[in-house]
């Protein structure tokens, strides 16, 4: 079995379904909810989520946010700081993909974040902030793989 569950054709159904407004309308949240098998809110967001991978450096901050539904797909957020601004989402049942273990799950989401320091780095022109986002971006590196670190390994 596949670890990445792809639903983007079935949610473009259900929004199709709704039309234009379906993010207005709770039943198109449940529909979604019942896809994935978890109860949301009105913004397709479920109750409750954990945060596995947690950086903090400096004014820096990493967080990839996971939901375990009732069909044991897990579902990802990410949350991302700098100095000067940050992005992020929380795990979404609107989100089309989702994923069947943990570590596929995690490992994703780490990407996401690594992808956004590094774009981010890009357009930095101090060397101290490029030095802190190196420091970031090693240590979600390293998160990616963290039974190997325990061991002084990775």
């Amino acid at each position: 079995m596949t670890a990445i569950i792809d639903f983007t054709q079935e949610l473009k159904a259900i929004k199709r379904q709704y039309g234009p407004s379906y993010h207005r309308n709770p039943e198109a949240h449940r529909a979604a909810g019942r896809l994935w098998g978890t109860d949301c809110n009105d913004c397709g967001v479920p109750q409750c989520y954990m945060e596995d991978v947690h950086v903090c450096i400096g004014s820096y901050r990493a967080a990839v946010k996971m939901h375990l539904t009732q069909k044991d797909y897990i579902l990802v957020g990410l949350d991302a700081t700098t100095a000067t601004g940050g992005f992020g989402y929380a795990p979404s049942v609107w989100r089309g993909v989702g994923y069947t273990d943990e570590l596929t799950a995690r490992r994703s989401g780490i990407d996401g974040l690594m992808a956004y320091f590094n774009r981010y780095g890009e357009t930095s022109q101090s060397r101290a902030m490029k030095d802190i986002l190196r420091r970031v971006i090693n240590t979600l590196h390293d998160e990616k793989t963290p039974q190997l670190n325990l061991l002084n390994c990775g």
